[in-house]
């Protein structure tokens, strides 16, 4: 259920913006797509979570100076049941000078979140990915209807000459090529 609370805080600062309930919502693992913009409504940050119900318990005795081991992870089986879901992408490629560039639009048209979905690029004749390409993000998750724009950048004497093919793949993504 989409949620918006404005704040409005320094620039340096911190704020307590809401409180999350999860048992509120009966499932094992609640998604939290928490994205912050600035007084203009341009998007600054995006962060996409996954909150179990319950927690890892730490081995507090046998901390030490920068890390608590876990004695007990959270559960996080339910997460093998998550069902796929087919994302909508297309993408254009432009030369600049010696590099080429490739965005990428990616929507979610389902009403289940796409978990880490990632983006390669392939040689068409081949496909083998190829590399190194570089990308603004390397795996994305979507919430249910959320669309967002990736880009990558590539230098356009490694782009074989029957050209590329973009996939998309991911936890719960169902792959595709295009």
């Amino acid at each position: 259920e989409p949620f918006t609370q404005k704040i409005s805080i320094g620039g340096d600062a911190n704020a307590k913006a809401f409180r999350i309930d999860k048992e509120k919502y009966g499932v094992e693992i609640l998604f939290l797509n928490l994205v912050l913009r600035d007084a203009t409504g341009t998007e600054v940050s995006r962060n996409f979570y996954w909150l179990p119900r319950g927690k890892d318990i730490l081995d507090y005795p046998k901390t030490e100076f920068y890390h608590t081991p876990i004695k007990e992870f959270v559960d996080l089986k339910s997460m093998q049941q998550i069902e796929k879901v087919e994302l909508s992408f297309d993408y254009t490629l432009k030369t600049k000078g010696s590099w080429t560039e490739l965005s990428i639009h990616i929507s979610n048209p389902t009403d289940k979140a796409a978990i880490l979905a990632r983006i390669r690029m392939l040689d068409s004749s081949t496909l083998e990915e190829l590399s190194p390409v570089y990308y603004s993000e390397n795996f994305v998750s979507l919430a249910p209807g959320e669309k967002i724009g990736v880009t990558a950048k590539i230098e356009t004497r490694l782009i074989p000459l029957g050209g590329v093919k973009v996939a998309l793949d991911g936890f719960n993504v169902a792959g595709r090529q295009l």
